[in-house]
């Protein structure tokens, strides 16, 4: 039974029935392994993972700062606790809202800040 929590970013289309159209960073975590990271881009110009990894030392009952940083270059870095842990390309997502992810659980989020 995993966890998820993120952020996304550039959300241009939100449907309650179908995906959104975002770049999102996303941690997600299964008792007793690594929790992994999920860096991805789900819009009209592309599907798909951007990056991914593992964080081997990540507990998801500790507070995380997660963050993404855009570049005038089109990349976007994804953040977790200060270190970039992926980048690549966003595509023509350049603009949208910001917003707030998880799955079907609890999740604690604070100091949430945009800049």
């Amino acid at each position: 039974d995993g966890k998820v929590v993120g952020i996304c970013n550039r959300i241009s289309f939100v449907d309650e029935h179908g995906p959104i159209r975002a770049v999102c960073l996303r941690l997600n975590a299964t008792p007793g392994s690594a929790c992994g990271w999920h860096l991805w881009i789900d819009g009209s110009d592309g599907n798909g993972t951007i990056a991914s990894g593992e964080l081997p030392a990540a507990d998801l009952t500790q507070w995380h700062t997660l963050s993404m940083s855009f570049g005038g270059d089109g990349r976007v870095s994804g953040l977790v606790d200060g270190a970039v842990v992926g980048e690549g390309p966003v595509g023509t997502a350049v603009v949208g809202m910001v917003g707030l992810v998880s799955g079907y659980h609890e999740a604690e989020f604070d100091e949430f800040a945009m800049a």
